[in-house]
């Protein structure tokens, strides 16, 4: 099975598991999954927002058989929440360093400060950046007090009129290493997006320093012409692929 059709079986696979441990409430597709290297069991986030409540944030469950799933909170599973200097209207997709700061499971997750996004409106600069937080007990994550570690879409050179910036996906790959001339285990993210009147991309970082407080753009890691579909355009448009794909690590 080639890598490609092992990730969309993955991301099948844990839609589908999805079904099995939420209820009585909205939710978005799964991100934040890693196995805490603590207790060897799988996590699994989504972001969450309760019909009972109001709150909104991002949720999780854990599992050590991919079959049955426990709320990390039962009733209201939040683990984040907006109302941050960084996120003052909302948290978005994230992905978690498994052995981070001290450690810990490192969180870097999509912070929002300005609403409404949408690729139909023009964008405000700073309304989506990139935050750290730390879980110690494998159950909550408590925010970095600083500001956000990847403040917005490329500028200054490098700069591009986005649509949107969101939902990095970090990873280690030894075959980037060796192409870049990265130290060996370095990290890696990237962050789905697109340009205006151009199509969906990718935007590529790479670790900085050791604790993850700074990232170096690399340059589009993936982009597509906009209005581009896969196959006939009934399953899906590309650009919700795109998306997707940035959640999950590739096979070798």
């Amino acid at each position: 099975m080639s890598s490609l059709r092992r990730t969309i079986s993955a991301t099948l696979a844990v839609s589908c598991h999805r079904s099995i441990m939420i209820s009585r409430s909205r939710t978005y597709p799964v991100q934040v999954h890693y196995t805490d290297p603590k207790t060897g069991l799988f996590h699994v986030g989504y972001l969450y927002s309760s019909e009972t409540s109001g709150s909104s944030g991002a949720a999780g469950a854990t599992t050590d058989d991919l079959v049955t799933y426990r709320d990390i909170h039962p009733g209201e599973p939040l683990f984040i929440k907006p109302g941050g200097k960084n996120d003052p209207l909302a948290v978005f997709d994230g992905s978690v360093i498994p052995s981070g700061i001290n450690g810990s499971a490192t969180l870097l997750y999509t912070s929002v400060s300005y609403l409404p996004i949408h690729w139909t409106i023009p964008y405000t600069k700073g309304a989506e950046t990139a935050s750290l937080a730390v879980s110690t007990d494998g159950r909550n994550f408590t925010k970095l007090q600083q500001g956000p570690v990847i403040p917005g879409a490329p500028n200054g050179a490098n700069s591009l009129n986005v649509t949107a910036f969101r939902d990095p996906y970090v990873f280690q790959n030894e075959y980037l290493d060796e192409l870049l001339g990265s130290d060996n285990g370095t990290w890696y993210n990237v962050i789905s997006g697109g340009v205006h009147d151009v199509g969906g991309s990718q935007f590529l970082y790479r670790q900085a320093d050791p604790e993850f407080r700074d990232w170096d753009y690399l340059g589009q890691w993936w982009k597509e012409p906009v209005n581009s579909t896969w196959g006939d355009g009934t399953w899906a448009g590309r650009w919700a692929f795109v998306s997707a794909l940035s959640q999950f690590q590739h096979s070798k």
